[in-house]
């Protein structure tokens, strides 16, 4: 019975510890670099072709930094869930 509680207690603390892991990551959170453009819809053909590109690029930018903040949780839902499954397995053998 002593056995169970502790696999049980060790279960806690590590989901514990991955929950800490998570919280504190939030801490400095990843931010884009992008600029935004200036709306103003003033100007020659020039400035609105410029103006046209800018936003494009501002759009194409945000778009890659979501991009890689997607690959990068997928990555650590990934290293979690193997953790786990670590976690797991080695209760399992503990207890046979």
């Amino acid at each position: 019975m002593a056995r169970g509680w502790n696999v049980k207690r060790n279960y806690l603390l590590m989901m514990l510890a991955l929950a800490t892991g998570v919280a504190s990551a939030d801490i400095v959170s990843p931010s884009h670099q992008c600029t935004e453009p200036v709306l103003d819809n003033t100007g020659d053909d020039y400035s609105q072709r410029m103006r046209a590109l800018q936003i494009e690029e501002y759009k194409s930018c945000i778009e890659f930094f979501v991009s890689e903040q997607e690959t990068a949780m997928e990555n650590h839902r990934q290293a979690a869930q193997k953790a786990i499954e670590e976690w797991n397995d080695f209760a399992y053998r503990l207890e046979r």
